[in-house]
C-alpha cells in the first residue's frame, strides 16, 4: 500500500471517528444533563418584576433538575447585555434567559446598535406566565368615554399626552396599537421608567399610560387613576369591573398582553430542550406556584415547542410592525 493511500485512509477514518464523536455528543451531554448550577439570567435588576418571577421560579426549577439555579442580573440597554450573555454562553443548558417579552420582541426593534437578534439568537424553550395590559387614565379623564377622548384628541392632537418608560417599549407601542384602532391623535412623552409616569398621571401633567395590571390594581382599588380598558378579548379576572377592548369594540388587540418565557442559546441539544420542557411542565401544575404567580396578577400557561417559536416570531412581526409606523 503507497504511502499516499495509507494517508489517505488514515484521514477518512479520523474523519469518521469525529462525525460519531460529534454524533454522540448531544446525546451523551443530555445524558449527565445538568452537571453543574445553572444560571438563570434576567435582563433587569434585582427587585423589579421580571427579578422576582426569576426568583421566584428558580427554587422549583432547581428542585425538578437536582441541581442549584442562581438568577444573574444583568439589566441596561434595554435587555440586549442579558439577551447577548445569553446568545454568546456554551448551549449545554446550564445558562438560560429568563425573560419579561419586551425585551425579546419590542425593544430590539430600537437597538440598532445591539448584537443580537432575539428570535434567531436564541432557543425559545417555554412561555409559562401571561400577564395583562391596562390603559389607565388620569383623574382628569376618569369620567370621560373612550368616544370622547378620541374626538377631543382629533380636534386637538395636542389635548392629551400619552407616557411611556422608553421607545419600543411595550407599553409605547401598545398604545400606539391601540391609536391605530381607535383613530384618536394622542402625542406620547417619554419617561425613564415607570415611578415618575405615575407621579404625573396622578398629577394629571400626562394623562394615560399603559401599565402591567400588577402595576396598575392598587391605583384603581383606591380609585386614585381610571382605566379605559384591559387589553384582550375578556375582563380580567383580577380587574372584572374594566372593560376588555373587545367590549368597545376595538379590534385587533385580542392577543395583545406580556409574558414570561424561559430561552437558551441556539443550539442547545434537543433532548436537554426536552428535559427542560418537561420540568416546566410539572413546576407549573404546582398549586402553590400557581397562586404566587396569580399574587403577581400573572396567569400560568404552558406554550413550548413549535408552538412557542410561533408566538415569538408573531409578537416580533406585530411589534415589529408597529414600531416601524411609528419611528420609521
Amino acid at each position: 500500500m503507497s504511502g499516499s493511500e495509507m494517508n489517505r485512509r488514515e484521514f477518512m477514518a479520523s474523519g469518521l471517528v469525529c462525525a460519531g464523536g460529534l454524533a454522540i455528543g448531544a446525546p451523551a451531554l443530555a445524558a449527565s444533563y445538568p452537571s453543574k448550577p445553572i444560571r438563570l439570567v434576567v435582563a433587569f435588576a434585582p427587585g423589579g418584576a421580571t427579578d422576582t418571577v426569576a426568583r421566584l421560579v428558580s427554587p422549583y426549577l432547581s428542585e425538578a433538575l437536582g441541581t442549584p439555579v442562581i438568577v444573574e442580573n444583568k439589566p441596561g440597554a434595554n435587555g440586549a447585555i442579558a439577551n447577548s450573555a445569553v446568545k454568546n454562553a456554551a448551549p449545554d443548558g446550564h445558562t438560560l434567559l429568563l425573560s419579561n417579552s419586551s425585551f425579546i420582541v419590542a425593544t430590539p426593534h430600537g437597538a440598532t446598535d445591539a448584537d443580537v437578534n432575539p428570535v434567531t439568537d436564541l432557543k425559545h424553550i417555554v412561555m409559562f406566565a401571561t400577564g395583562r395590559l391596562i390603559l389607565l387614565t388620569s383623574p382628569a379623564l376618569k369620567d370621560m368615554s373612550l368616544e370622547d377622548i378620541v374626538a377631543q384628541s382629533k380636534a386637538d392632537p395636542r389635548a392629551f399626552a400619552n407616557a411611556a418608560p422608553g421607545i419600543g417599549s411595550i407599553n409605547e407601542l401598545a398604545f400606539e396599537m391601540f391609536q391605530r384602532a381607535v383613530g384618536s391623535q394622542i402625542i406620547t412623552a417619554q419617561y425613564a421608567g415607570t415611578g415618575p409616569i405615575m407621579t404625573d398621571l396622578l398629577a394629571d401633567r400626562v394623562n394615560m399610560t399603559v401599565a402591567a395590571e400588577a402595576s396598575a390594581e392598587p391605583y384603581l382599588k383606591e380609585d386614585s387613576l381610571g382605566a379605559l380598558c384591559t387589553f384582550g378579548a375578556e375582563r380580567s379576572a383580577f380587574l372584572p369591573d374594566v372593560p376588555s377592548s373587545r367590549e368597545l369594540g376595538i379590534e385587533g388587540l385580542d392577543d395583545l398582553m406580556f409574558w414570561n418565557g424561559l430561552h437558551a442559546p441556539a443550539g442547545i441539544p434537543a433532548e436537554i430542550v426536552v428535559q427542560l420542557e418537561e420540568a416546566f411542565a410539572r413546576i407549573l401544575e404546582n398549586e402553590n406556584l400557581q397562586q404566587r404567580l396569580a399574587d403577581m396578577r400573572l396567569k400560568t400557561v404552558l406554550l413550548q415547542g413549535e408552538d412557542f417559536e410561533r408566538r415569538v416570531q408573531q409578537d416580533w412581526d406585530m411589534f415589529g410592525k408597529i414600531y416601524r409606523q411609528t419611528h420609521g
